[in-house]
């Protein structure tokens, strides 16, 4: 039986940024995390505190499918 684990992350970024930063912030998450799979993504806007975000729940990769990947 193969292990799961299931994280979370939240990216965020001020509003005065722009959506354009956040969806940076996002791709460039992806790249550097390679989750296995997104389980929910949940957008949040804080409008007192001028932020804007993505709670990420996600799935990581087994120890096993990252080797089959560098091989």
């Amino acid at each position: 039986m193969e292990e799961r684990t299931f994280r979370a992350v939240n990216i965020s970024a001020q509003d005065s940024r722009g959506r354009s930063t956040l969806v940076d912030a996002f791709n460039e998450w992806a790249e550097n995390e390679r989750p296995a799979s997104i389980i929910h993504v949940y957008y949040f806007h804080d409008q007192s505190a001028h932020t804007r975000g993505y709670l990420i729940i996600y799935e990581t990769q087994s120890a096993a499918a990252r080797q089959r990947k560098a091989a």
